[in-house]
């Protein structure tokens, strides 16, 4: 079936504003020498060509046909002003008084229609079109692209027609330069998929922030302005992301607290730890990781000794002490860290980001991927509780929230023994069966938490399989024991503190210029960035046998290793 008169007439001009209408502005840029005349002449060849269609010509060769008329126009054009022509041969200048050559060619249509260099330089003009800044560009779509006039636009877009005229020039001017000079990339000294993320805290509602870190894109963005503030025109370009993409992440990073804005630029708020810092940080760690472990298994053991000595009931029973000492080691480290974090950071800001939006309580750390030069130790996270109501409240304003805790060992098989985390509900769900509050339970829930191997059950009554203490049931220390306590501890943060300030002169080494007035973020890195210690004192305790594991089958099946939870 042969299409119908008006459709054939609606695809014919499609395809010449789609395919035709930049060809024909540089056709004319290039016979004129003059972006004036070249817009004057573009546009009476773009009305005449749309007058014909819409009156009914369905030319037999359309390519031929719009050039017949082009060099009609232009020939009509040249006759009536005579000065332009004369100037085809010259060197002329454009309205900037900057001068480039027209060589004098009648055949660029031909090379537009026939040749690779047609398709190379329409590809570079869309290319550079797609870097243009947005306000630029709707001018370039409104003029040559919906082939509105200068008034029209100004009126549309709600500025001066002069403003409008200079924006177009200055638009033109951008789209030349893309096309006649080729665009280098930026290179940047990380590579975006060489760079992890470290996060200290609770996630948004929408997986914030590794929902935005872990895709390629925002890596790049994020690494294109790190070590000094950008444009979004010059992010796109560095990146080579079209403006309209590379301005939507940049709004989301912004909201997000990732980047922020100074003025018209850009800059990154989060911290990346570069290859070669990590590389002395682990040769440093290396020379401290025994007399660290030793230390901390002395203190572990003396406060477990005074406990009994003292007859504390500081745990419930329900699970073997082999298996207790996975979650104590962590736990004693985290409370020395945190004593000896407050001793050695000099500005205030230290601790998580402000309340974030959609309810995140975070702050992040990036880590080029390291070379493994010196030994590195397994990574132990520490995993929670989460649900909606950390989405708008903080912790402690949380009714009964349970304080679970799950250290996360990327240690031979054990990560994948236990859930990335409970939620809210499922952690009090633990709570009540602990506190024998068993009338009005979930079975769903329920049913989880023996899947996930935190409850068995036996003869439908169900027991927690992991480390449970009840806080008020450990007492003070007596004075002689707080001060064999305080002397063991105090010699451990001795060691940390070494380490620690090795590794903040590090840091002080590689802050950026666009995180110098941002100490919360430099603070949270000389906090997290000696992060491996509890890696570093796991492995000695493996090393020296204090903690034993294996991957043969069923040997840690059912042990919940790390699990502990305060009551």
């Amino acid at each position: 079936m042969n299409a119908s008169p008006a459709s054939s007439t609606e695809r014919l001009i499609s395809e010449y504003t789609s395919d035709y209408m930049e060809k024909i502005f540089y056709f004319c840029l290039r016979k004129c020498g003059n972006t004036a005349s070249a817009e004057d002449l573009s546009s009476d060849i773009s009305l005449n060509v749309i007058t014909s269609l819409t009156k009914g010509t369905v030319p037999e060769n359309f390519p031929a046909w719009v050039w017949r008329i082009a060099r009609n126009r232009y020939a009509a054009f040249a006759g009536k002003r005579k000065e332009e022509s004369e100037r085809l041969v010259l060197i002329p200048q454009n309205d900037d008084g900057e001068k480039f050559e027209i060589p004098d060619d009648t055949s660029v249509e031909d090379s537009y229609i026939e040749g690779e260099v047609s398709r190379e330089n329409l590809a570079q003009m869309r290319r550079t079109l797609a870097f243009i800044r947005e306000d630029y560009r709707n001018i370039v779509v409104a003029y040559y692209i919906e082939d509105r006039k200068v008034e029209e636009i100004a009126a549309m877009l709600g500025m001066p027609k002069g403003t409008v005229t200079s924006k177009l020039f200055r638009s033109r001017k951008l789209l030349k330069e893309g096309m006649t000079m080729a665009r280098e990339f930026g290179k940047r000294s990380y590579k975006p998929e060489n760079i992890g993320f470290l996060m200290d805290g609770h996630e948004g509602k929408n997986g914030e922030p590794y929902s935005l870190v872990n895709r390629l894109i925002c890596k790049n963005i994020l690494l294109s302005a790190y070590e000094k503030p950008l444009t979004a025109e010059e992010i796109a370009i560095e990146i080579g992301v079209a403006l309209p993409y590379t301005q939507a992440e940049l709004d989301d990073l912004v909201y997000n607290t990732l980047m922020k804005k100074v003025g018209d630029k850009y800059a990154a708020r989060v911290f990346i730890i570069s290859n070669e810092a990590q590389e002395k940080w682990f040769e440093h760690l290396g020379t401290i990781a025994a007399p660290l472990a030793e230390k901390v298994l002395e203190l572990l053991e003396y406060k477990i000794k005074c406990w009994d000595d003292n007859g504390f009931r500081w745990h419930e029973g329900y699970q073997a002490y082999e298996d207790m000492k996975w979650a104590l080691l962590v736990e004693t480290v985290d409370s020395i860290r945190e004593i000896d974090l407050g001793n050695i950071l000099e500005t205030e800001g230290a601790g998580l980001r402000p309340r974030l939006p959609n309810g995140g309580n975070w702050d992040l750390l990036g880590f080029e991927t390291y070379s493994e030069k010196f030994p590195m130790p397994e990574f132990v996270g520490m995993h929670g509780c989460y649900g909606d109501e950390l989405y708008n409240k903080n912790i402690d304003d949380i009714k009964d929230y349970p304080y679970f805790w799950q250290c996360k060992y990327h240690y031979k098989s054990i990560y994948a023994q236990s859930p990335v985390h409970l939620t809210i509900d499922e952690g009090r769900t633990l709570a009540a069966i602990i506190n024998g509050n068993t009338d009005s339970l979930d079975h769903t829930l329920v049913k989880n938490l023996v899947n996930y191997g935190y409850l068995r059950e036996e003869n439908g009554k169900y027991t927690p399989t992991f480390l449970v203490v009840r806080k008020a049931n450990i007492g003070r220390l007596t004075d002689e024991q707080q001060a064999g306590y305080d002397r063991i501890e105090s010699e451990i943060t001795a060691i940390l503190r070494s380490h620690y300030e090795y590794c903040r002169d590090l840091i002080r080494r590689e802050i950026p210029e666009t995180l110098k007035d941002e100490p919360y973020v430099v603070n949270f890195a000389a906090h997290a960035f000696p992060c491996e210690i509890r890696g570093t004192v796991l492995q000695e305790a493996l090393r020296t046998g204090w903690l034993t594991y294996s991957d043969e089958p069923d040997e840690g099946k059912n042990r919940a290793l790390g699990a502990l939870m305060y009551i």
